[in-house]
């Protein structure tokens, strides 16, 4: 397949504009969700090719590792180690094989640190390419690293992140800025953090609540969704404990809209990781 003559928009697994996810099972399987563009999702897909073993570590949808206008991943090991895998424009990751990192830590240490390993602010490495930084929460902290293949360096966004779970839906407040939202585990409250020009984050005093009731007993995964259902604002994924996953589409004003099915056809008790 030749180079798209345009590049994918991030989160577009098959070039038709839409946000679809990736999830892997604990089957050892990878797969697909192409997204209708109304925030429902076709059935899950799984190629062949793309091979077993999935479930050890996590994915990222994390930019274009091969300059082909393509959405590809990252695959991170149950070691912490990083590949790129390259998408074949349609969502297919088994056949171009692998790239090599390393995307190592500057310090030695192993992604294995991060309690929370997320796709990150967007970044161009030049000849067309589009790559993507990562973020990681470690010890309270969210950690933003450069996007680069090696000697990576973290800088600290946000701390007392501890009963959190850390969530990237994209822009929300319309500047075309990355955003961060965090959920408060316990509580089940959703606070944006707006990002910066100078890719700082809004500090605890300047975040707003955006959310109530998604609590992590509720909904023990919730995703980023980008723009799901087309209308220019940032929307979100969860999945219930009972494996149900729940579309929230994002509001203009602010906050979401109730949950409505997402469908896709998996049970989501039995995802071991997403993006």
């Amino acid at each position: 397949m030749s180079s798209a003559a345009t590049q994918d928009r991030a989160g577009d697994l098959n070039g038709d504009g839409k946000a679809d996810l990736l999830a892997t099972g604990t089957d050892g399987k990878l797969y697909v969700l192409y997204g209708k563009g109304d925030g429902t999702l076709k059935r899950a897909t799984t190629y062949a090719d793309t091979g077993g073993g999935w479930d050890q570590g996590s994915v990222l949808l994390d930019g274009d590792v091969n300059y082909d206008g393509y959405q590809d991943l990252l695959r991170i090991s149950g070691t912490g180690y990083v590949t790129g895998v390259p998408n074949d424009g349609l969502g297919d990751f088994g056949k171009q094989g692998q790239t090599s990192g390393p995307w190592s830590r500057a310090d030695g240490t192993s992604w294995t640190s991060a309690t929370q390993i997320l796709h990150g602010t967007s970044g161009s490495t030049g000849a067309g390419g589009l790559r993507q930084d990562i973020l990681t929460v470690e010890n309270g902290q969210l950690l933003h690293w450069a996007a680069g293949f090696g000697n990576m360096t973290p800088t600290v966004l946000a701390t007392g992140l501890d009963g959190s779970t850390v969530v990237t839906p994209g822009d929300m407040t319309g500047d075309g800025i990355p955003d961060i939202l965090i959920r408060d585990d316990a509580s089940g409250t959703l606070t944006l953090a707006a990002g910066g020009a100078d890719g700082t984050l809004a500090g605890p005093a300047d975040r707003t609540t955006v959310g109530t009731g998604f609590t992590a007993a509720a909904y023990p995964r919730i995703l980023g969704a980008g723009d799901a259902n087309g209308d220019g604002v940032a929307d979100l994924y969860a999945a219930t404990r009972h494996g149900h996953l729940k579309f929230f589409a994002g509001l203009p004003g602010g906050g979401f809209a109730p949950a409505t099915g997402a469908h896709g056809g998996l049970d989501w008790t039995t995802v071991v990781a997403a993006d």
